[in-house]
This record gives structure tokens, C-alpha cells and sequence, in this order.
């Protein structure tokens, strides 16, 4: 049958594209940090993403509590945060990333232990092992001893590192990666600078689209598209489903109690699906949360059950928007409304660089709108005027092509701001939004990173 040998030959091609993976002397290991759910949804996504008979991969997680505390202090309180903003560029960042590499290098110890167990415990000793880094501490410490577990262990090891978020940090550049993976084109070419400048080893470092989930990357069925459309219909009565994913650190939980609050009271329509994690810093919040009628709570006791909890929301309800910081959950924007995460974007007031890095990859594809327009949104939502005028309708035009807005600082303004654009239907166009892939630009804004990368990957695995 002409359809069966179609498939057949599809699925050689998809077969040869991962060679490398199904190698059975291969083991895979995905290495991450607790710090924040980042580097989890990453982790998660590349999990999940892997081709199909390829061998599941191992987690290696580090067990470092301080990241998790230096994550939380300089997310939760505003002189930390313009502390480590401060420290995050020229040369202030010089000398932090000089300093924190030596100290993550001379830290190593448990991390080789742990490695040591995994090879240990095979009952076929693998010959080849594939790492893949979602977090520069662990990626530096792996760099550090691989060649020492190289030699004990007559392994070939490979490691790779994704960047998480758009943002040419200097603590990204591991001199002993393999293959360096990078959202942007901007970002690559920072990287590169940045290792001349300091006279470092190169590395390969490369564009690819960024791993967004694969689950959430799946298309809806039957009427997905209508009935969320349905939902931003300004003379509509249907629900208008909204998830907040609270961030590891726990930041800005007052401003989102407010915001909530506010936005019931403009209409009994706004029905919020939060997705938090029981901790000390939380446990007020979500005692305050759960007596609201306008709210379903997702709590969750570890992080790697809370990214869980946040894909079966999307999952199991017809999610409209998303309010969310500008952390890795911006990259999104790369799914097209008619995709489960398809979501619009509404995006908190960014905090440290990656966050103000990642909205600028946004803007300079256009996907969130420039400077000037949402300027004009927002005065027009705090003084609530209208848009009948030319520029207006542009606006709206406009609106078309966007995924995502930036929100006001003040909660009170940012409610303002959300039903203004409910009610002059800016929410409905974006609806529309077909994100378009240019050939010079398909390589940052594809909604099939996972896939991208996994192949880079198995050619990587076929040359070293």
C-alpha cells in the first residue's frame, strides 16, 4: 500500500536522524539543578521529547542546597535583586563568573560520586556516555572531571549544554563542552566574543530552537481553537481560564493576590488555575487562596511534581492566558494558539538579566510588541481611552502577530491593564497569532526545539 510504504520510509528517515541515540552501548544522563523549575521544565521536555526506542535516560540532579537559597534570596527581595543585576554585567560580572567557576570547579566531589554509582550500578557497562546539562553549575563540575572518569572508567563521555534562557551569561561557557546550545544568534556570537576576550579553549556553540515541551506542544482536538476563542470574547459568557504557575523562589505573591482580587471584581468571568509548591514561603498564600470561589489550586510538594501539575492544567482545561514571570516559560511564545500551551503570555516585571534578555528575544521577533506600542497600551488602560482613532486600529492590527504583553509593575495597574485589553478584543486578535517562520529565522522562533536538538545531538554522537 502506497500510505504503508510512506510511513515506512518515514520512519527510516526518523530512525537515521537518531542513529547515534539507539546506540545500545549508549547511556543518557540529563543533569539538572533545583534552583527554580527552569531548568526542571527543560530537563522535563528533553525527557519526554526523546525519540521513540531510545533508551530512557537517567536524571542527575545536584544536591547543592545553597543554589536553592541564593535562588530564592535574590528573587524575593528588591536590594538582592539590584544587587545581582548590578553583579550580572561588565565587569562586575568578570569577576563574579571568575570567582563562582573556580568555586563550582573546587566543588566537585559529590558530583563524581554520584556519577561513579550511575556507572557502576549498569549491569553492561555502557563505553559511551551522553550528558546533557540544563544548568552551568553542574555543567562546569561535570567539564571538570571528565576526563578523570574518562580514564577510570574506559568511557567516551560527551556533554551537553543548553542554555536556558536567552541570555549570553559568561557562567554558560564551559570550556569542556562538547556542544553548546543557544537560543538566539545574538546570544552565540556574545559566547563566542566572551571566550576570545578572556582567552578561553573555544567550544562549538550552536542555534537551535528553544526545548519547549512536547506535551504542551501538542495540537487540540476538535473545537480547541473556537472555544478559547470563545473565551476572549468580550459580549461572551464563557469562562476565561487563566494559569499562574508560581515560581520556585515564590516571588511576587502579594502582587498576584492583588491582581486576582482585582480582576474578580471587573468580571466574574476570570477563573484562575494556580500551580504552587507547599513551602514556609507559600503556605499564607495558599491558605488565602483557597477559600476563593474564582480559584482552583494545583499544590504540589516537590518541583518536579509542580512542573507535572502545570502540564495536566493544560492538559485538562482550556487555558486562555497565562500570567508568568519572563523566566523560560517566554519561549512559549514559540507555540501557536491552536498548540495545548498556546497560551497568551502576560508577563510579570522581569527580574535579574535573563529575564530582560528573554523579552528582548521576544521583541526583536516581534512576538511581544515593541517599546512605543506598549507604551500606548498602557497609558490608554490606566486612563482606560478609547481606541477608535487610526493608531488604535493599528494597534489592533498589530495584535495579530503578538503572543505575549509585558504587565505593569503595580498590581492595581496590571487588572487595569488585563481588562483593557479583554475589552478591546487586543486578547481576541492575539488569538490569531500565527507565529511566522522565516528561512534566517527558523532556527530561534521553531516550535520543534526538542526535536532539533535531539538530532543535533546524534550528529554530534556520530563525529566525536
Amino acid at each position: 500500500m502506497p500510505g504503508q510504504r510512506v510511513r515506512k520510509i518515514k520512519k527510516q528517515e526518523v530512525e537515521e536522524k537518531t542513529k547515534g541515540l539507539h546506540d545500545p552501548e549508549l547511556l543518557t544522563i540529563l543533569a539538572y539543578a533545583p534552583a527554580g523549575f527552569g531548568h526542571i521544565r527543560v530537563t522535563d521536555a528533553l525527557f519526554h521529547g526523546l525519540p521513540r526506542g531510545t533508551r530512557r535516560p537517567l536524571l542527575l540532579g545536584s544536591h547543592d542546597p545553597w543554589l536553592v537559597h541564593f535562588h530564592r534570596f535574590f528573587s524575593n527581595h528588591p536590594l538582592s535583586r539590584r544587587l545581582f543585576e548590578w553583579s550580572q554585567y561588565g565587569w562586575r560580572e568578570d569577576f563574579f563568573t571568575v570567582l563562582y567557576r573556580s568555586f563550582l570547579r573546587a566543588k566537585t566531589n559529590v558530583v563524581y560520586n554520584q556519577l561513579l554509582t550511575i556507572l557502576d550500578q549498569r549491569v553492561e557497562a555502557p563505553k559511551k556516555v551522553l550528558i546533557v546539562a540544563t544548568h552551568f553549575a553542574l555543567a562546569h563540575q561535570i567539564g571538570k572531571i571528565k576526563a578523570r572518569v574518562e580514564k577510570e572508567k574506559s568511557v567516551k563521555i560527551t556533554l551537553a549544554v543548553q542554555v536556558t534562557d536567552d541570555s549570553p551569561q559568561q557562567l554558560w561557557y564551559v570550556q569542556e563542552a562538547d556542544m553548546t546550545f543557544v537560543p538566539s544568534k545574538k546570544t552565540k556570537e556574545e559566547l563566542v566574543n566572551y571566550g576570545k576576550h578572556a582567552r578561553l579553549k573555544d567550544i562549538s556553540v550552536e542555534v537551535s530552537p528553544y526545548p519547549v515541551s512536547t506535551i504542551l506542544g501538542r495540537t487540540g482536538e476538535g473545537d480547541y481553537c473556537e472555544e478559547k476563542f470563545e473565551q476572549l470574547e468580550p459580549k461572551g459568557k464563557e469562562r476565561i481560564h487563566i494559569i499562574i504557575p508560581i515560581s520556585g523562589a515564590a516571588a511576587g505573591l502579594e502582587f498576584l493576590s492583588s491582581m486576582i482580587d482585582e480582576l474578580h471584581q471587573k468580571s466574574d468571568r476570570y477563573y484562575f488555575h494556580i500551580v504552587i509548591k507547599s513551602s514556609p514561603q507559600t503556605s499564607k498564600f495558599i491558605h488565602d487562596m483557597e477559600v476563593k470561589d474564582c480559584v482552583d489550586l494545583h499544590v504540589s510538594l516537590s518541583n518536579r511534581q509542580a512542573v507535572n501539575k502545570y502540564e495536566e492544567v493544560y492538559k485538562s482545561h482550556l487555558i486562555a492566558i497565562e500570567v508568568t514571570k519572563p523566566s523560560e516559560q517566554a519561549f512559549k511564545a514559540l507555540l501557536h494558539p491552536t498548540q495545548l500551551g498556546g497560551a497568551i503570555l502576560l508577563f510579570a516585571q522581569p527580574v535579574g538579566r535573563q529575564e530582560y534578555d528573554n523579552l528582548d528575544f521576544l521583541r526583536r521577533h516581534e512576538l511581544i510588541p515593541g517599546k512605543t506600542d506598549h507604551a500606548y497600551l498602557w497609558n490608554h488602560a490606566e486612563k482606560n481611552l478609547p481606541m477608535h482613532n487610526n493608531e488604535g486600529r493599528e494597534i489592533r492590527t498589530k495584535a495579530g502577530n503578538w503572543r505575549g504583553l509585558e504587565l505593569p509593575e503595580h498590581p492595581h495597574q496590571a487588572a487595569e491593564f488585563i481588562h483593557f485589553c479583554f475589552k478591546n478584543e487586543i486578547f481576541k486578535r492575539m488569538m490569531n497569532c500565527k507565529v511566522e517562520i522565516k528561512e534566517e529565522t527558523h532556527k530561534e522562533i521553531s516550535p520543534h526545539g526538542v526535536k532539533d536538538l535531539w538530532e543535533r545531538i546524534n550528529e554530534l554522537l556520530e563525529t566525536v
